[in-house]
C-alpha cells in the first residue's frame, strides 16, 4: 500500500511539473516572435507561419498518440514527448534558417500534443474527481505561461535571450527523466470507433470546439487589444498575452476553490461557463465605445470564467468512457477541440483582423454556444463505455 501512495504522490508531481513545461514552451514561441524576426534580419510575418506549423504538429500529435501508445509504456511515451518538445523549444530559440525555425516550431507542437493528451488520460486513470484535477493542473500550465513573456522581457533586457530558450528546453528535458507514471494498458479502439453519439458526449464535444474557439481568440489578440486601448504605452504590448494568462490562472484556481454550492461538475460548468458567455456578451457590447480600463475590467473578468470550463469540459467528457479508453477518448476531445482553436479564430480573421471588435463578436458568439451545449448535456443520460 504504501509503493501504491508513493507511486501515485510520484505521478502527480511528474503530471505537474510537465504540466509546467507544457506552458512554458506554448508561451514562448509567440512571446519571441518579434525578438527572433530582428534577430534574424526577417520581417515579423514569415515568422508568424511558425503559429500554423505548431498547431500542425499538435494535430498529427494528438491523432499519432493512440498509435504510439500502443507501441510504448506510458512513461516512455510521455518522456518522450517532453523531449520532443524541449527540441522544439531549442529550434525555435536557437535556428536562424526560417525552414528550420519553421520545422522546430511543428516538432514543439507535436510534443506538446501528444502530452495534452497523455497527461489527461494519466489524470483520468489516476483520479476520481477528473474534472478538478485537470483545472488544477491547468492552472499550472497558465501560470507558467504568464511568468514566461516576463521572463522573455528580463531575458532580453540582460541579452541573455538564448538562455531563456536553453533553460525552458533544459527543464522540459530534465523532466522527462524525472518522469513517472503508473503504466495501464489501453485498450486497442479506434477513434472512428469511439462513440459519441450518446447526446451528453455529443454535446460536451461541441461545448469543446467552441470553448477552445473562444479561448484561443482572447489569447491570440491579447497584445493588439492591448495596443489598441492604451495607444500610448503600445511597446509594452507583450503584458497583454501576460495578463491574458492571469487572469485565466486566476479562474482556474478560482474554480478549483469557489463551488457556487454545486454538487457536481456538471452544475460547476454549466455557471463558469454562463458566466464566460454574459462577459462575452457584454465586452462585444461596449467594444466600440468603451474606454481602455472598462475594457480591460470587462475582458478580465471574461478570462477569468473561461479559467474552469476547459479542465470540466474535458473532465466530464472522458469520465464517460471506461479507463481503459482513456487515451482514445482524451484524443477525441482533444482534437475537436483544436479543430475548434483553429477555425474559429480564422473566422475572426477572415471578418477582419484589424477591428478588434469583430474578433470580440466573434469570441462572444462561441461563448454562447459553448454555454448552450453545456447546459444542454446537463439534460443528458451518462455515456456507457463505447462498444467496438
Amino acid at each position: 500500500m504504501l509503493l501504491v501512495y508513493c507511486a501515485c504522490m510520484s505521478e502527480q508531481r511528474g503530471v505537474s511539473t510537465a504540466f509546467v513545461a507544457m506552458g512554458a514552451s506554448s508561451a514562448l514561441l509567440p512571446s519571441t516572435i518579434p525578438l527572433r524576426a530582428n534577430e534574424m534580419g526577417l520581417l515579423t510575418n514569415p515568422l508568424l507561419l511558425a503559429i500554423p506549423f505548431m498547431f500542425l504538429g499538435i494535430f498529427v500529435g494528438i491523432i499519432a498518440t493512440p498509435i504510439i501508445s500502443s507501441y510504448l509504456k506510458s512513461t516512455t511515451h510521455i518522456r518522450g514527448a517532453l523531449i520532443l518538445q524541449g527540441i522544439g523549444v531549442l529550434g525555435v530559440g536557437l535556428q536562424n534558417s526560417l525552414t528550420f525555425y519553421w520545422t522546430s516550431a511543428a516538432i514543439l507542437g507535436f510534443g506538446f500534443g501528444q502530452l495534452e493528451v497523455l497527461l489527461t488520460s494519466t489524470i483520468r486513470r489516476s483520479f476520481t474527481n477528473v474534472s478538478r484535477a485537470l483545472t488544477k493542473f491547468g492552472a499550472y500550465l497558465s501560470l507558467s505561461a504568464f511568468l514566461t513573456p516576463l521572463l522573455v522581457i528580463v531575458s532580453k533586457y540582460f541579452q541573455f535571450l538564448d538562455l531563456c530558450f536553453i533553460s525552458i528546453a533544459i527543464a522540459s528535458i530534465i523532466t522527462s527523466f524525472s518522469f513517472t507514471s503508473v503504466n495501464a494498458p489501453e485498450n486497442k479502439l479506434s477513434i472512428r470507433n469511439l462513440k459519441i453519439g450518446k447526446k451528453s458526449a455529443f454535446y460536451l464535444s461541441l461545448a469543446s470546439a467552441f470553448y477552445v474557439g473562444a479561448e484561443t481568440i482572447l489569447s491570440g489578440w491579447s497584445a493588439v487589444y492591448f495596443t489598441q486601448y492604451f495607444p500610448t504605452i503600445s511597446e509594452s504590448a507583450p503584458l497583454g498575452t501576460s495578463l491574458f494568462w492571469l487572469f485565466l490562472t486566476l479562474g482556474r484556481f478560482a474554480g478549483i476553490h469557489i463551488r457556487f454550492r454545486a454538487d457536481s461538475s456538471k452544475q460547476l460548468l454549466q455557471i463558469w461557463s454562463t458566466l464566460f458567455a454574459i462577459f462575452s456578451i457584454f465586452l462585444a457590447l461596449i467594444a466600440n465605445d468603451a474606454n481602455g480600463f472598462v475594457f480591460l475590467f470587462l475582458i478580465s473578468a471574461t478570462i477569468f470564467c473561461a479559467g474552469p470550463c476547459y479542465g470540466l469540459i474535458i473532465g466530464i467528457a472522458v469520465s464517460l468512457y471506461d479507463k481503459k479508453y482513456a487515451i482514445t477518448a482524451s484524443s477525441v476531445y482533444i482534437l475537436i477541440g483544436a479543430t475548434g482553436g483553429t477555425l474559429i479564430p480564422v473566422i475572426a480573421q477572415w471578418l477582419g483582423s484589424s477591428d478588434v471588435s469583430n474578433s470580440i463578436l466573434v469570441c462572444a458568439f462561441a461563448a454562447t454556444f459553448t454555454a448552450l451545449f453545456a447546459t444542454m448535456s446537463l439534460s443528458s443520460k451518462r455515456a456507457t463505455t463505447p462498444q467496438s
